[in-house]
């Protein structure tokens, strides 16, 4: 009988311990939060989801997309004119944390990684006959280069901005700023009919691709508009 006593205060712990860790448990449930996000930035325009684990800790899953296309005619190049096709594309998936270091502030670190495909081409083509002395050439003749940098892969992400990605009240805003560290890009000169590369052209072109291969990172600015489910 004694023993049966002496089991009663240790059951009484453990029942209220256990109805303590209940309720924190419903009370994290319910502090769990989620978010909708619109991004748009340098990378161009994306949507995304958000959810908030901690008062400092968030996972953001985002998108954006890109697409530039800008056609120039006649554009001077070393005293000649020439007609300029020019595309830039951008489109990248990634999956990044936010760090809220200060509780009442909406200061952030975010890391993370994206998979990311960028490529800027262009399409260069003489604007009219082109005349080697007494020579003329007419324009069809003449050919056209294409060049392109492709960046491609999986990239590395780091920034800084404020805003917090489930934000305190229905609707909320945010800045961030940041860069990703990408592979050496794919570089591609090509050329027909009279502007086919020679050996001295295909050096200038390995030259071009050994300075490409320096940019490895590329700078982001975004801003946000969160909305809390």
């Amino acid at each position: 009988m004694k023993n049966k006593l002496l089991l009663l205060p240790f059951l009484f712990i453990l029942f209220t311990v256990n109805a303590q860790d209940n309720g924190k448990i419903s009370e994290t449930k319910k502090d769990q939060k989620n978010a909708i996000l619109l991004n748009f930035g340098s990378l161009g325009l994306g949507l995304g989801y958000a959810r908030s684990f901690t008062d400092h800790l968030s996972v953001r899953v985002q998108g954006s997309y890109l697409n530039i296309h800008q056609k120039r005619d006649g554009v001077k190049l070393n005293d000649r004119l020439i007609d300029v096709d020019a595309n830039f594309k951008s489109m990248n998936y990634e999956a990044l944390l936010d760090y809220t270091p200060f509780k009442k502030s909406s200061f952030k670190l975010v890391s993370g990684v994206s998979h990311i495909s960028t490529k800027g081409s262009a399409i260069l083509i003489p604007a009219g006959e082109v005349k080697y002395g007494d020579i003329v050439i007419p324009k069809d003749k003449v050919g056209e280069i294409n060049t392109s940098a492709d960046w491609a892969g999986i990239a590395s992400y780091a920034g800084i901005g404020f805003g917090r990605a489930v934000p305190k009240h229905k609707l909320g805003f945010g800045f961030e700023m940041g860069g990703y560290f990408l592979k050496k890009p794919n570089f591609i000169f090509d050329a027909t009919k009279m502007l086919t590369p020679n050996e001295e052209q295909e050096k200038e072109s390995h030259e071009i691709q050994n300075w490409l291969n320096k940019f490895t990172f590329l700078p982001s600015i975004m801003f946000h508009i969160n909305y809390k489910l």
